[in-house]
């Protein structure tokens, strides 16, 4: 299985595919893995995220690190877990829900890549 690290290591990019529909995730993502990236996040602003996040996790299972941006509440980083997400990317000074990520969910705290 592809952790957060080595997955930033063998690509260097983290796609963020903003406003994806849950039917464009697999064949998007499909894309993305083909061409050499190894992390994808769905922002909590598109439609239907969670449902988003679920398909690509499931497809992509240890070969790809899926998980969410813009995310605002640490009730979204359960759901993120819930839905298969292995990041969860907040902004710098959410301290509640980078602490709630913490255990056993790996979480980026980034101005961006």
């Amino acid at each position: 299985m592809i952790g957060s690290e080595q997955a930033a290591a063998d690509c260097g990019i983290l796609a963020i595919l903003r406003g994806i529909s849950p039917d464009e995730a697999a064949g998007i993502g499909t894309a993305l893995y083909e061409a050499g990236t190894r992390i994808v996040e769905g922002p909590l602003n598109s439609p239907e995220p969670f449902r988003s996040i679920a398909a690509l996790a499931a497809r992509f299972q240890g070969r790809m690190v899926v998980g969410a941006g813009t995310v605002l509440t640490t009730d979204s980083v359960d759901r993120v877990k819930s839905a298969g997400g292995q990041i969860s990317v907040c902004w710098s000074g959410a301290w509640s829900m980078i602490r709630k990520s913490g255990t056993g969910f790996a979480i980026r705290s980034c101005s961006g890549f």
